[in-house]
């Protein structure tokens, strides 16, 4: 039930963006190996995820594995994330920051300025479903 209710969670685009923001918040404060849990969890719950069910939650895997400087397990949530919707325009974001050598830093300094009071009240979308 759990897993169910994350991906579908996370297909909603304001949801979403304020679990980045504030998986990556917690990370600033408790360290990168807490964004690792998450990340790990996540990945977990993709692996299993349905078809049509799995492309946002496999974005938001990229980014983080993106944040962590693993590019190859990012590239392959991506590819999971197309898979599923060519047009998940998170999974085309990541790629074009792992294309264009965008530094993780970057990732984490948008993601920590995202308030997750101003996502949760949908004043601001980071990556638009």
């Amino acid at each position: 039930l759990f897993r169910s209710l994350v991906l579908v969670a996370l297909r909603d685009g304001l949801l979403r963006d304020a679990f980045l923001a504030l998986t990556v918040r917690t990370a600033n404060v408790r360290g990168i190996p807490a964004q690792r849990e998450v990340a790990d969890a996540l990945a977990a719950i993709v692996v299993l995820a349905p078809r049509h069910f799995v492309a946002q939650a496999a974005a938001c895997l990229a980014v983080l594995r993106y944040l962590e400087g693993d590019g190859a397990r990012a590239w392959v949530a991506i590819d999971r994330a197309r898979g599923d919707d060519p047009s998940c325009r998170l999974a085309t974001l990541a790629a074009v920051g792992l294309e264009g050598a965008l530094a993780p830093s970057w990732w984490r300094e948008v993601l920590s300025s995202l308030d997750p009071d101003d996502l949760r009240e949908g004043r601001v979308a980071f990556g638009a479903a």
